[in-house]
């Protein structure tokens, strides 16, 4: 199954890494990533847990999410900042911050921009890695 896990802060920015086939796509600095191409602490903190969590999930599939859930502390970033993860499909697998979400199809789901989130995910990870190489994409979160 593919799997894409994803950190959000303030509900704006977001880090994706991307699960295929049970590995990791990581971007060229690997597992240790350099955070220093990042000028905010605040966004190096988000890579780094996104990171995290996304090698958890490489090593421990979907038994991380419980890990998630029971350390919530330790997978969060405040109040607004949480992991979630969908598979390719839309489908959500976990969210850290509206936990109705899972199981729901949101791969139409559309910002009050108008961009369809998802479709933005999973277009950035397949077709723009090379000018993107950590998948940023941003959009924004109205709950």
């Amino acid at each position: 199954m593919k799997t894409t896990v994803i950190a959000v802060t303030s509900a704006i920015a977001v880090a994706i890494l991307m699960l295929a086939g049970g590995r990791i796509i990581r971007s060229r600095e690997g597992p240790g990533l350099d955070l220093r191409a990042y000028d905010y602490r605040d966004t190096q903190r988000i890579v780094n847990l996104t990171a995290r969590a996304a090698a958890l999930v490489e090593k421990e599939g979907a038994k991380a999410f419980a890990a998630f859930r029971e350390n919530a502390d330790e997978w969060t970033l405040g109040d607004h900042s949480y992991l979630y993860v969908y598979g390719r499909d839309g489908v959500n697998l976990f969210h850290g911050g509206y936990p109705s979400f899972v199981n729901r199809n949101l791969i139409d789901f559309t910002d009050p921009l108008g961009r369809k989130v998802m479709r933005l995910i999973i277009d950035q990870l397949d077709r723009h890695r090379e000018a993107n190489p950590h998948g940023w994409v941003h959009y924004l979160w109205v709950p």
